[in-house]
Protein backbone atom coordinates (compact mmCIF):
# COMPACT_ATOMS: atom_id res chain seq x y z
CA UNK A 1 0.00 0.00 0.00
CA UNK A 2 1.43 3.15 -1.14
CA UNK A 3 1.88 6.33 1.62
CA UNK A 4 -1.37 8.82 0.60
CA UNK A 5 -3.56 5.27 -0.13
CA UNK A 6 -2.64 4.88 3.65
CA UNK A 7 -2.84 8.33 4.60
CA UNK A 8 -6.35 7.70 3.03
CA UNK A 9 -7.67 4.95 4.84
CA UNK A 10 -6.64 6.09 8.09
CA UNK A 11 -8.55 9.51 7.39
CA UNK A 12 -11.41 7.40 6.40
CA UNK A 13 -11.26 5.21 9.54
CA UNK A 14 -10.73 8.29 12.16
CA UNK A 15 -14.17 9.87 10.60
CA UNK A 16 -15.56 6.43 10.79
CA UNK A 17 -14.79 6.22 14.59
CA UNK A 18 -15.90 10.25 15.05
CA UNK A 19 -19.52 9.39 12.92
CA UNK A 20 -20.31 6.32 15.36
CA UNK A 21 -18.67 8.14 18.79
CA UNK A 22 -21.00 10.99 17.71
CA UNK A 23 -23.74 8.48 17.37
CA UNK A 24 -23.33 7.43 21.30
CA UNK A 25 -22.85 10.36 22.54
CA UNK A 26 -26.28 11.90 21.15
CA UNK A 27 -28.41 8.44 21.94
CA UNK A 28 -26.75 8.62 25.75
CA UNK A 29 -28.27 12.34 25.58
CA UNK A 30 -31.44 11.33 24.27
CA UNK A 31 -31.48 8.44 27.07
CA UNK A 32 -31.06 10.48 29.93
CA UNK A 33 -33.03 13.44 28.29
CA UNK A 34 -35.98 10.77 28.68
CA UNK A 35 -35.69 10.58 32.01
CA UNK A 36 -36.30 14.16 33.27
CA UNK A 37 -39.76 15.08 32.86
CA UNK A 38 -40.73 17.35 30.12
CA UNK A 39 -42.64 20.29 30.29
CA UNK A 40 -46.13 18.62 29.67
CA UNK A 41 -45.09 15.77 32.14
CA UNK A 42 -44.44 18.42 34.69
CA UNK A 43 -47.87 20.47 33.91
CA UNK A 44 -49.63 16.73 34.13
CA UNK A 45 -48.02 16.02 37.26
CA UNK A 46 -48.41 19.86 39.17
CA UNK A 47 -45.22 21.21 41.18
CA UNK A 48 -43.20 18.67 40.60
CA UNK A 49 -40.85 17.78 43.75
CA UNK A 50 -42.61 20.47 45.84
CA UNK A 51 -43.08 19.74 49.49
CA UNK A 52 -45.96 20.81 52.09
CA UNK A 53 -47.10 19.65 54.96
CA UNK A 54 -50.90 18.75 55.95
CA UNK A 55 -52.14 19.06 59.26
CA UNK A 56 -55.38 16.79 60.27
CA UNK A 57 -56.78 14.44 62.80
CA UNK A 58 -53.74 12.15 62.73
CA UNK A 59 -50.93 14.29 62.68
CA UNK A 60 -49.14 15.82 59.96
CA UNK A 61 -48.15 14.85 56.69
CA UNK A 62 -45.98 15.68 53.89
CA UNK A 63 -47.65 15.50 50.80
CA UNK A 64 -45.22 15.75 47.34
CA UNK A 65 -46.03 17.40 44.47
CA UNK A 66 -49.50 16.44 43.10
CA UNK A 67 -50.74 12.67 44.31
CA UNK A 68 -51.20 10.58 40.96
CA UNK A 69 -52.68 7.97 42.41
CA UNK A 70 -55.39 8.85 45.69
CA UNK A 71 -57.15 6.20 47.74
CA UNK A 72 -59.81 6.63 49.36
CA UNK A 73 -60.75 4.43 52.94
CA UNK A 74 -64.79 5.43 52.10
CA UNK A 75 -66.86 5.46 49.40
CA UNK A 76 -68.56 8.80 50.15
CA UNK A 77 -65.18 10.25 50.18
CA UNK A 78 -64.96 8.95 46.54
CA UNK A 79 -68.01 11.23 46.34
CA UNK A 80 -66.24 14.24 47.18
CA UNK A 81 -63.10 13.61 45.14
CA UNK A 82 -65.29 13.27 42.00
CA UNK A 83 -66.97 16.75 43.04
CA UNK A 84 -63.23 18.33 43.08
CA UNK A 85 -62.78 17.04 39.85
CA UNK A 86 -60.28 14.35 40.99
CA UNK A 87 -61.08 10.58 40.12
CA UNK A 88 -59.75 8.45 42.66
CA UNK A 89 -57.22 5.37 42.07
CA UNK A 90 -58.88 3.19 44.68
CA UNK A 91 -61.37 3.29 46.78
CA UNK A 92 -63.61 1.04 49.41
CA UNK A 93 -66.97 0.11 47.93
CA UNK A 94 -70.34 0.36 48.62
CA UNK A 95 -72.35 -2.85 49.18
CA UNK A 96 -69.61 -4.37 47.08
CA UNK A 97 -69.29 -1.72 44.37
CA UNK A 98 -67.25 0.54 42.90
CA UNK A 99 -70.30 2.27 41.31
CA UNK A 100 -72.43 4.44 43.38
CA UNK A 101 -76.10 4.66 42.90
CA UNK A 102 -76.59 8.46 43.03
CA UNK A 103 -72.98 8.94 41.05
CA UNK A 104 -74.79 9.50 37.07
CA UNK A 105 -72.32 7.95 34.29
CA UNK A 106 -69.07 5.93 34.79
CA UNK A 107 -67.45 8.07 36.72
CA UNK A 108 -65.99 5.45 38.61
CA UNK A 109 -65.22 2.90 36.17
CA UNK A 110 -61.93 1.00 36.81
CA UNK A 111 -61.20 2.03 39.96
CA UNK A 112 -59.69 -0.07 42.18
CA UNK A 113 -61.43 -1.55 44.96
CA UNK A 114 -60.90 -1.92 48.09
CA UNK A 115 -63.52 -4.00 49.79
CA UNK A 116 -66.34 -2.28 51.80
CA UNK A 117 -64.22 -2.33 54.90
CA UNK A 118 -60.92 -1.04 54.28
CA UNK A 119 -57.96 -4.02 53.68
CA UNK A 120 -54.58 -2.83 54.55
CA UNK A 121 -53.15 -6.10 52.31
CA UNK A 122 -55.70 -4.41 49.40
CA UNK A 123 -54.06 -0.76 50.28
CA UNK A 124 -50.54 -2.04 49.86
CA UNK A 125 -51.21 -4.09 46.83
CA UNK A 126 -52.72 -1.24 45.05
CA UNK A 127 -49.64 1.17 45.79
CA UNK A 128 -51.27 4.42 45.78
CA UNK A 129 -49.28 7.75 46.30
CA UNK A 130 -51.67 9.28 49.14
CA UNK A 131 -54.48 7.69 51.61
CA UNK A 132 -57.27 9.73 52.64
CA UNK A 133 -59.38 7.89 55.51
CA UNK A 134 -62.36 9.52 57.63
CA UNK A 135 -62.03 9.15 61.84
CA UNK A 136 -62.75 5.19 61.88
CA UNK A 137 -59.64 4.62 60.22
CA UNK A 138 -57.63 6.72 62.78
CA UNK A 139 -56.51 3.43 64.97
CA UNK A 140 -54.76 1.79 62.02
CA UNK A 141 -53.20 5.22 60.26
CA UNK A 142 -49.67 4.44 61.57
CA UNK A 143 -49.88 1.29 59.67
CA UNK A 144 -51.41 3.27 56.68
CA UNK A 145 -48.46 5.63 56.76
CA UNK A 146 -46.15 2.69 56.03
CA UNK A 147 -48.23 2.16 52.75
CA UNK A 148 -48.16 5.69 51.52
CA UNK A 149 -48.44 9.17 53.75
CA UNK A 150 -51.87 9.40 54.74
CA UNK A 151 -54.76 12.24 55.92
CA UNK A 152 -57.31 11.48 58.20
CA UNK A 153 -60.29 14.00 57.89
CA UNK A 154 -62.87 14.50 60.21
CA UNK A 155 -67.06 14.55 59.64
CA UNK A 156 -67.74 18.09 60.92
CA UNK A 157 -71.40 19.12 61.70
CA UNK A 158 -71.87 21.52 58.54
CA UNK A 159 -70.81 18.87 55.51
CA UNK A 160 -70.06 22.37 53.64
CA UNK A 161 -67.03 22.63 55.78
CA UNK A 162 -65.43 19.22 55.37
CA UNK A 163 -65.52 19.48 51.73
CA UNK A 164 -63.81 22.44 51.52
CA UNK A 165 -61.65 21.60 53.89
CA UNK A 166 -60.53 18.21 51.73
CA UNK A 167 -60.46 21.20 48.49
CA UNK A 168 -57.87 22.52 50.34
CA UNK A 169 -55.62 19.42 51.30
CA UNK A 170 -56.17 18.51 47.55
CA UNK A 171 -55.54 22.26 46.31
CA UNK A 172 -58.32 22.15 45.03
CA UNK A 173 -60.27 25.19 46.56
CA UNK A 174 -61.54 26.78 43.72
CA UNK A 175 -63.55 23.89 42.61
CA UNK A 176 -64.88 23.22 46.14
CA UNK A 177 -66.24 26.69 45.76
CA UNK A 178 -67.62 26.07 42.56
CA UNK A 179 -69.55 23.11 43.43
CA UNK A 180 -71.18 24.94 45.88
CA UNK A 181 -72.09 27.97 44.24
CA UNK A 182 -73.66 25.30 41.64
CA UNK A 183 -75.17 23.27 44.81
CA UNK A 184 -76.98 26.52 46.16
CA UNK A 185 -78.30 27.06 42.43
CA UNK A 186 -79.52 23.95 41.77
CA UNK A 187 -81.30 24.25 45.50
CA UNK A 188 -83.13 27.90 44.64
CA UNK A 189 -84.16 26.13 41.26
CA UNK A 190 -85.64 23.33 43.37
CA UNK A 191 -86.93 25.40 45.59
CA UNK A 192 -88.91 27.33 42.95
CA UNK A 193 -90.12 24.47 41.36
CA UNK A 194 -91.44 23.10 44.83
CA UNK A 195 -93.47 26.13 45.11
CA UNK A 196 -95.86 24.90 42.64
CA UNK A 197 -96.70 21.88 44.59
CA UNK A 198 -96.55 23.06 48.44
CA UNK A 199 -99.02 25.49 49.83
CA UNK A 200 -98.00 27.68 52.09
CA UNK A 201 -97.90 26.45 55.68
CA UNK A 202 -97.63 22.75 54.64
CA UNK A 203 -94.97 21.31 56.91
CA UNK A 204 -92.64 18.50 56.72
CA UNK A 205 -90.87 15.42 58.46
CA UNK A 206 -87.76 13.23 58.08
CA UNK A 207 -88.34 9.79 60.02
CA UNK A 208 -86.16 6.81 59.85
CA UNK A 209 -87.27 3.42 60.59
CA UNK A 210 -84.95 1.15 62.22
CA UNK A 211 -85.32 -2.11 63.54
CA UNK A 212 -86.20 -1.30 66.99
CA UNK A 213 -87.40 1.90 66.62
CA UNK A 214 -88.86 5.32 64.86
CA UNK A 215 -86.17 8.06 64.57
CA UNK A 216 -86.86 11.33 64.40
CA UNK A 217 -84.24 14.06 62.44
CA UNK A 218 -83.99 17.45 63.38
CA UNK A 219 -84.02 20.69 61.28
CA UNK A 220 -80.17 20.65 60.74
CA UNK A 221 -78.51 17.32 60.88
CA UNK A 222 -78.38 15.12 57.72
CA UNK A 223 -81.31 15.21 55.20
CA UNK A 224 -83.49 17.02 57.26
CA UNK A 225 -80.93 20.15 56.56
CA UNK A 226 -81.87 19.67 53.02
CA UNK A 227 -85.10 19.70 53.48
CA UNK A 228 -85.47 22.40 56.33
CA UNK A 229 -82.15 24.55 55.61
CA UNK A 230 -81.29 24.11 51.82
CA UNK A 231 -85.16 24.23 50.59
CA UNK A 232 -86.02 25.92 53.45
CA UNK A 233 -89.34 23.49 53.96
CA UNK A 234 -91.65 24.30 57.08
CA UNK A 235 -90.75 21.78 59.68
CA UNK A 236 -93.81 20.24 61.65
CA UNK A 237 -94.01 22.04 64.96
CA UNK A 238 -91.45 21.29 67.94
CA UNK A 239 -88.72 19.38 65.26
CA UNK A 240 -86.63 22.69 65.09
CA UNK A 241 -86.09 21.95 69.44
CA UNK A 242 -84.71 18.53 68.34
CA UNK A 243 -80.75 18.71 68.91
CA UNK A 244 -79.97 15.76 66.23
CA UNK A 245 -81.61 12.68 66.23
CA UNK A 246 -84.12 11.32 68.63
CA UNK A 247 -85.78 7.71 69.04
CA UNK A 248 -89.60 8.49 69.84
CA UNK A 249 -92.21 6.03 70.45
CA UNK A 250 -94.75 5.28 68.17
CA UNK A 251 -97.38 7.18 70.46
CA UNK A 252 -95.29 10.26 70.43
CA UNK A 253 -95.92 10.48 66.00
CA UNK A 254 -98.62 12.65 66.05
CA UNK A 255 -97.21 15.54 68.09
CA UNK A 256 -95.46 15.77 64.55
CA UNK A 257 -98.58 15.59 62.37
CA UNK A 258 -96.85 17.30 59.59
CA UNK A 259 -98.44 17.54 55.85
CA UNK A 260 -95.62 15.23 54.52
CA UNK A 261 -93.58 13.01 55.65
CA UNK A 262 -89.98 11.88 53.95
CA UNK A 263 -89.03 8.18 55.30
CA UNK A 264 -85.64 6.33 55.03
CA UNK A 265 -86.02 2.16 56.19
CA UNK A 266 -83.32 1.11 57.89
CA UNK A 267 -79.08 0.82 57.26
CA UNK A 268 -78.27 0.24 54.09
CA UNK A 269 -77.51 -3.30 52.94
CA UNK A 270 -77.56 -5.42 49.91
CA UNK A 271 -80.95 -6.35 49.08
CA UNK A 272 -82.18 -3.94 51.96
CA UNK A 273 -82.71 -3.95 55.58
CA UNK A 274 -86.04 -6.83 56.57
CA UNK A 275 -85.94 -6.38 60.04
CA UNK A 276 -86.57 -2.24 59.49
CA UNK A 277 -89.28 -3.52 56.69
CA UNK A 278 -90.83 -5.81 58.80
CA UNK A 279 -91.03 -2.59 61.36
CA UNK A 280 -92.32 -0.40 59.33
CA UNK A 281 -95.19 -3.36 58.43
CA UNK A 282 -96.11 -3.38 61.56
CA UNK A 283 -96.19 0.08 62.18
CA UNK A 284 -98.48 0.55 59.00
CA UNK A 285 -100.64 -1.08 60.11
CA UNK A 286 -101.51 1.18 63.39
CA UNK A 287 -104.30 3.47 63.79
CA UNK A 288 -101.34 5.98 64.90
CA UNK A 289 -99.95 6.03 61.65
CA UNK A 290 -103.07 5.43 59.74
CA UNK A 291 -104.39 8.71 61.18
CA UNK A 292 -101.50 11.15 60.26
CA UNK A 293 -102.10 13.78 57.87
CA UNK A 294 -99.46 12.68 55.53
CA UNK A 295 -100.57 8.93 55.37
CA UNK A 296 -104.28 9.60 54.58
CA UNK A 297 -103.12 11.99 52.09
CA UNK A 298 -100.66 9.73 50.15
CA UNK A 299 -97.83 12.13 50.75
CA UNK A 300 -95.13 9.79 52.68
CA UNK A 301 -92.14 9.62 49.75
CA UNK A 302 -90.05 6.83 50.75
CA UNK A 303 -85.87 7.58 50.13
CA UNK A 304 -83.34 5.67 49.70
CA UNK A 305 -80.52 4.48 52.17
CA UNK A 306 -78.11 6.44 50.97
CA UNK A 307 -79.36 9.73 51.65
CA UNK A 308 -78.55 9.71 55.19
CA UNK A 309 -74.96 11.00 55.07
CA UNK A 310 -73.78 14.62 54.03
CA UNK A 311 -71.61 14.64 50.49
CA UNK A 312 -71.97 16.44 47.53
CA UNK A 313 -73.21 14.15 44.95
CA UNK A 314 -75.67 12.34 47.84
CA UNK A 315 -77.18 16.24 48.57
CA UNK A 316 -76.97 17.15 44.72
CA UNK A 317 -79.18 14.15 44.09
CA UNK A 318 -81.42 14.32 47.54
CA UNK A 319 -82.59 17.61 45.87
CA UNK A 320 -83.52 15.32 42.62
CA UNK A 321 -85.19 12.60 44.33
CA UNK A 322 -87.52 15.19 46.17
CA UNK A 323 -88.28 17.55 43.35
CA UNK A 324 -89.40 13.93 41.30
CA UNK A 325 -91.67 12.83 44.10
CA UNK A 326 -93.46 16.13 43.80
CA UNK A 327 -94.00 15.98 40.12
CA UNK A 328 -95.14 12.38 40.66
CA UNK A 329 -97.36 12.37 43.39
CA UNK A 330 -98.73 15.92 44.06
CA UNK A 331 -100.73 17.82 41.86
CA UNK A 332 -99.26 20.80 40.79
CA UNK A 333 -101.26 24.75 40.61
Amino acid sequence: MTRHSAHRANLLRSRHDFTRWAVILLLVLFVLAGCQPGQNDTQQAGSSGAKRVVKHLGGETTIEGTPQKIAVLDYRLADSLLALGIKPYAMTTFLGSTELPYVDGNSLSNVIPLGDTPNLEAILQAGPDLIIARRTEEKVYDQLSKIAPTVIVDVPADWREGFKELGSILQRDKEAAEWLANYDKKAADVRSELARFVKPGETFVYLRIMPKEIRLHGTQELFGATLFRDLKLTPAPGLDQLQRIEAISLEKLPDYNADYIFMEVGSPTAGGDKKAEENLAGISQSAVWKNLKAVKNGHVFTMPQWIISDYPHIKSKSLDLILDHFKRSVPGK
